[in-house]
């Protein structure tokens, strides 16, 4: 039995990212595929089982990579007509990652990333939204670990919002 199966109790296999309902653009499908496979077999070969919420965080994970390499590349280009239209994917890419896994803390990347867009307005929202929903969050085992993952200091973030809400 793997350390996933261990740790979040009742078994199914990994969630297929169309069950959500969401669609997603191949780069994002590509990822997250990518991502997926990396949790999908234990050692010794046989396939992995998780939670649907462990999978489903695996799937949020896959997209925030991907925002997190559109945002890099953004950052990158010359043109400020691209980097908008990366910017503009990786907003998307990660409203889609916290639909799939309600971190808190992902809320205040979006805002981060609506802030470096210009949409002061909206950045401002979400700031107000992450700190809404930090405050009352009750993480279980899964929102643990993907949250480390995340590794963002959240008080830090916490911080940062309130200070940004304040100016913005």
């Amino acid at each position: 039995m793997g350390i996933w199966n261990k740790m979040f109790g009742k078994r199914r296999a990994i969630a297929r990212y169309s069950e959500a309902g969401l669609r997603f653009t191949e780069e994002e499908a590509s990822f997250v595929k990518k991502h997926q496979s990396f949790y999908s077999k234990e050692p010794d070969g046989s396939n992995n089982i998780v939670t649907e919420k462990g999978g489903n965080a695996i799937i949020s994970q896959g997209l925030r990579y991907y925002a997190e390499h559109l945002i890099e590349e953004a950052e990158k280009q010359p043109s400020d007509a691209r980097s908008c239209e990366l910017l503009d994917k990786a907003i998307r890419a990660s409203m889609k990652a916290y639909a799939f896994h309600n971190l808190p803390i992902q809320l205040c990347n979006i805002a981060g990333m609506l802030e470096m867009a210009g949409n002061n307005e909206e950045a401002k929202r979400f700031y107000g939204l992450f700190l809404q929903e930090w405050y009352s969050f009750k993480p279980d085992v899964v929102d643990e670990i993907f949250q480390k993952e995340i590794n963002i200091d959240t008080d830090m973030a916490i911080v940062r919002a309130k200070n940004r809400i304040a100016d913005l």
